[in-house]
């Protein structure tokens, strides 16, 4: 429903407004916000205090998530400057194909990934609009959570 949702605003901008209020009328502890800069942007999640079991693979999910909703106004092969992660350090992380070649800081405050502002504007890819809805592919990514 919600990839539905957000594969009919135009531009970026507007769907990532259209995502934060989604998740404000649809979620009663998912916090996300945009953190705007001169040159970046910031798409912020704070995690949820009452999951402790899988809180590592809701964490990597939600990265993945960002991720795919900002590529389908990119490219399939677009990553973020930066990512910011809550949870400790996992070496392996690095080796996992969409992560690399990207700064990760781990045990941040948020959840977040980091581009430039410039995307805001773009209007959705030629190749999103016909690989379907955002999130459709997202759980077929071998999400595995390394140790």
């Amino acid at each position: 429903m919600i990839g539905n949702l957000l594969s009919k605003p135009p531009t970026l901008y507007e769907t990532l407004n259209k995502f934060l209020d989604y998740v404000r009328w649809h979620s009663t502890d998912a916090l996300f916000w945009l953190k705007m800069e001169p040159e970046y942007v910031w798409f912020c999640r704070q995690g949820i205090k009452s999951i402790s079991i899988g809180l590592e693979a809701a964490e990597l999910y939600t990265v993945r998530l960002l991720i795919k909703i900002v590529q389908s106004f990119a490219d399939s092969q677009w990553k973020p400057n930066q990512i910011y992660l809550q949870m400790s350090r996992k070496k392996s992380l690095f080796d996992y194909p969409a992560l690399a070649n990207i700064p990760i800081f781990f045990q941040q405050p948020f959840t977040a990934i980091v581009f430039p502002r410039s995307l805001l504007w773009h209007t959705r890819s030629v190749l999103s609009k016909k690989a379907g809805t955002i999130g459709q592919d997202i759980s077929d990514q071998n999400l595995i959570i390394p140790s």
